[in-house]
């Protein structure tokens, strides 16, 4: 399973599917599955009332989607991709390789640090559009560095969380002085490059996650030979950021302090995220109970966007394509409704009020790992990224890998938990049959659509594309930007 990690998290197969996350959420796929095949195994372990809750919501979930989603194969993905998910925490609890999966996620940071001081050096260099390594590394035209995610947001995440995991291995492993240095370069790395990938949703919830740290470690009273340590390389992050405003170079302009500066109230990330969480909140009103189907935002927030422009008075150039809502509690709470909101608040607050009991000196790191999740999904997308939602859930699984399984002597409730299981694992072959189709399809005609000499021919192709449920969506967006782009040429 750790080799389907580096392939998730370093491969660019077939990404076409899904907008963007097609072979991402297929990896995931069979992670789920393995996870679900050992659950099968071992299921009198985690046979309890709570797990088989859990699976009848799934199944409402999926019914409620097939009668309101308006592309029923989104949906369908998404929910495949939140039952994996699922699974797999409880495969990583009860087996008891979370930590492991952390050290595999912690050497796939140190190889996407590599790449994007690659990445810096040849776009400082002055080249871009470079493939480094075939269907894995390439080098986009854009300035900002996105690493591996080929996005300056998630990638700024990813190297803060590389960051944070970097100092739990420095004060919690037993190292030698030499591996303390090590770990304490990552660290400074990684700030540093997080902070040139200009991301402002960054910078915002790690600034948060250090003033969190002193505000618990005063209240829990760590020691205070350890806080002094943290202000210290805290503070790094903080007098990084604010050299980095006044350096005399282009790259200083990357930096998110610069960018509110020089942007401020008229940036069109700013004014277009005002109206798309607003359009996402009539969706709710006109949908509040069930939503309009998981992943099915994308499909209706046009007109929405329209009438939010109209009464916030916004200019129409704030009208936006957006694939995602970037602020995942209103992108749930329009695609699923107080349905799916209600339980999901219920187990935060029942996570918070244990995270306040549990927390203390050695997970405080883990527990900083998921705020800046938690705080740049609201102004972001990591958790609708299939890498970076397992990211979170391994996380999560190290933070409960002492969890209580509360584990039943009632029969009858074993029973029904192995029937659902069951249940699952003829959703999962009709995942992989269904959407492996599209998968092939994908690997098929996007090179032919490519290399094709003949434009028209090449639209052809991606028309084939568009037919299939699992690929509308992006083929559609493909079709219209080449047609676009030959109509542009062809008048100039």
């Amino acid at each position: 399973m750790h080799y389907l990690l580096y392939l998730l998290f370093l491969h660019r197969f077939a990404d076409f599917a899904f907008y963007k996350n097609g072979s991402s959420l297929f990896i995931v796929g069979f992670l789920g599955f393995f996870a679900l095949i050992y659950l099968l195994t071992k299921y009198e372990k985690f046979s309890n009332i709570y797990f088989l809750l859990t699976s009848i919501f799934f199944f409402i979930l999926l019914l409620l989607n097939v009668l309101i989603a308006k592309n029923l194969a989104d949906s369908f993905i998404y929910i495949v991709l939140l039952i994996s998910l699922v699974f797999l925490f409880f495969y990583l609890v009860i087996k008891g390789v979370a930590f492991k999966f952390l050290d595999t996620l912690f050497l796939i940071g140190l190889i996407n640090i590599f790449f994007v001081i690659i990445e810096a050096f040849l776009k400082l260099s002055g080249y871009a559009n470079l493939e480094i390594i075939p269907f894995s590394f390439y080098i986009n035209d854009r300035f900002n560095l996105g690493g591996i995610f080929y996005q300056p947001s998630l990638n700024a995440l990813f190297l803060n969380s590389t960051a944070l995991i970097s100092l739990y291995y420095l004060f919690y492993n037993k190292r030698t002085s030499y591996r303390k240095v090590f770990f304490i370069t990552i660290y400074v790395i990684s700030v540093i490059l997080s902070i040139y990938t200009g991301s402002r949703a960054s910078m915002l919830a790690m600034c948060i996650a250090i003033v969190l740290f002193f505000t618990i470690a005063t209240f829990k009273g760590f020691d205070f030979g350890f806080r002094n340590r943290l202000v210290l390389i805290f503070c790094t992050y903080l007098a990084l950021l604010l050299v980095n405003r006044f350096l005399p170079f282009d790259a200083a302009f990357q930096n998110p302090l610069t960018k509110f500066h020089l942007q401020g109230s008229e940036d069109f990330s700013i004014i277009s995220r005002f109206n798309i969480w607003f359009a996402q909140i009539l969706i709710f009103l006109d949908n509040p109970f069930f939503g309009v189907g998981l992943d099915n935002f994308k499909y209706i927030s046009a007109l929405y966007q329209l009438e939010s422009i109209r009464l916030l008075n916004l200019p129409y150039s704030a009208i936006g394509n957006f694939t995602f809502g970037h602020n995942e509690f209103l992108q749930l709470l329009c695609e699923g409704g107080l349905f799916l909101i209600i339980p999901l608040l219920y187990i935060s607050f029942k996570a918070l009020k244990k995270a306040v009991n549990n927390i203390n000196e050695k997970n405080i790191f883990l527990y900083l790992i998921v705020v800046i999740f938690i705080i740049q999904s609201m102004f972001s997308w990591p958790l609708r990224h299939p890498a970076l939602m397992l990211y979170f859930v391994v996380v999560i699984a190290c933070l409960a890998s002492n969890l209580e399984t509360f584990s039943l002597k009632t029969g009858l409730i074993k029973k029904i938990s192995y029937f659902s299981l069951s249940l699952f694992l003829i959703i999962y072959i009709t995942f992989f049959i269904s959407f492996g189709k599209a998968i092939a399809l994908e690997l098929y005609y996007i090179p032919k659509a490519k290399n094709s000499s003949n434009f028209f021919h090449s639209l052809t192709y991606v028309d084939k594309l568009s037919k299939n449920p699992f690929l509308k969506y992006g083929a559609n967006h493909l079709f219209v930007q080449k047609a676009f782009n030959y109509l542009w040429q062809d008048i100039f």
